[in-house]
């Protein structure tokens, strides 16, 4: 008896908290719905598509997934559209650092996605190279990465280079982009 009691006073106080939420949004702020994956349990903020501000980039438009797949794997960052959000230190480095992922296609899901996460000096010399994988991003929804802070570089560069999706590659772990090798 007591969970339940405790979940309807949680939902009150909630519900009590939240008020008028529409007007105490900051419009400059990606709108984030939280949802529970019912496989692994684990909690994921995703970035709604509609709120976009003005640093997300809008590469690739949306499109049906009844194109031909092969298209749509090797030209996949105009699909499945990665960017990055950071702020540089005063000394130089990457802070605060998040990559959005969001699905352009609107009747593909996603099971996994592997991000490439180029970090480089002003120069174009490269710091680093770190690979993210993210789960489930459902169609027209994003995915939220959160990468460590650096003490060098003053750029970051996303790609997509691996996916798993059972419509487009039924099922297989391949890679995606510049990186794919149709099957024979």
């Amino acid at each position: 008896m007591k969970p339940i009691t405790f979940f309807i006073i949680s939902t009150g106080f909630i519900l009590a908290s939240c008020g008028n939420a529409e007007t105490k949004a900051d419009p400059s702020q990606p709108a984030i719905e939280i949802k529970t994956d019912t496989n692994t349990k684990i909690t994921v903020p995703t970035i709604l598509p509609d709120s976009a501000n003005e640093n997300t980039s809008a590469k690739g438009a949306t499109t049906s997934s009844s194109e031909d797949p092969t298209v749509i794997i090797t030209k996949i960052d105009n699909y499945l559209v990665s960017s990055s959000h950071f702020t540089v230190g005063a000394s130089g480095g990457i802070q605060n650092c998040t990559i959005t992922v969001t699905n352009k296609l609107p009747d593909v899901t996603f099971q996994k996605v592997m991000v490439e996460a180029i970090i480089q000096k002003d120069d174009g010399t490269e710091i680093s190279t770190d690979y993210y994988t993210t789960i489930n991003i459902e169609p027209g929804l994003s995915k939220l990465i959160k990468i460590p802070n650096t003490t060098q570089g003053s750029k970051v560069i996303t790609r997509i280079i691996k996916i798993k999706s059972n419509e487009l590659t039924k099922g297989e772990w391949i890679l995606a982009g510049t990186r794919y090798v149709a099957p024979n």
